[in-house]
């Protein structure tokens, strides 16, 4: 199945195909642009790929998707997380999530390379297989892109059904979130243009 997701108002054209200049699509841009596509081999497999357009630096948006420990600020599924280990080339963290009143916990170990990637990787958790990867393209002036894969395998007890609905809820709405984040916390690289040239 492959869909493409738009925000804000308008369909313009998918992300390969975009070629643009700054000034005419700045609103477009602020608001996100991705592209959706996911598949099932099996009914307990669950793979995802996401792409959005953001104008803010691959560096700030990295860091945001690697401060674990800032998650439940604004993801509402994470009610805690802990940073176990963090260094120039891993961050490995303990996630607690919650979905219809019933809580389970994933541990996962993450390499790294700021700002271009960091891959998700279950250390423990309620699924057989679980891999993440996040990567970052800069577009100069523009900003940067985003691109998120998610795989997941569950198994077919109770407790997994219900992790893998969770879960099912997350991977659909998680790169909004965090353009959501972005956009109340980050500012945009026009705008930081603008005031330097400004002060010139």
């Amino acid at each position: 199945m492959l869909r493409d997701c738009w925000y804000g108002e308008g369909r313009v054209a998918r992300v390969e195909q975009c070629r643009f200049r700054i000034r005419s699509v700045s609103v477009i841009l602020h608001a996100g642009l991705a592209r959706v596509e996911s598949s099932s081999a099996r009914e307990n497999d669950v793979e995802i790929s996401r792409s959005v357009l953001v104008p803010y630096s691959a560096e700030a948006m990295f860091d945001l998707i690697e401060q674990a420990e800032r998650y439940p600020s604004f993801l509402p599924w994470c009610t805690a997380a802990e940073i176990l280990e963090r260094n120039d080339d891993w961050v490995a963290a303990r996630l607690e999530m919650s979905y219809a009143k019933l809580r389970f916990e994933m541990r996962t170990r993450n390499p790294k390379r700021r700002p271009e990637w960091l891959q998700v990787r279950l250390v423990d958790g309620p699924f057989r297989e679980f891999r993440g990867d996040w990567r970052l393209v800069p577009l100069g002036d523009l900003g940067c892109k985003v691109t998120f894969h998610l795989a997941y395998q569950t198994s077919e007890g109770l407790f997994d059904r219900v992790a893998k609905a969770a879960m099912d809820r997350v991977s659909d709405s998680v790169v909004d979130a965090f353009v959501k984040r972005a956009e109340a916390t980050l500012t945009p690289l026009e705008a930081t243009d603008f005031v330097d040239r400004s002060k010139a």
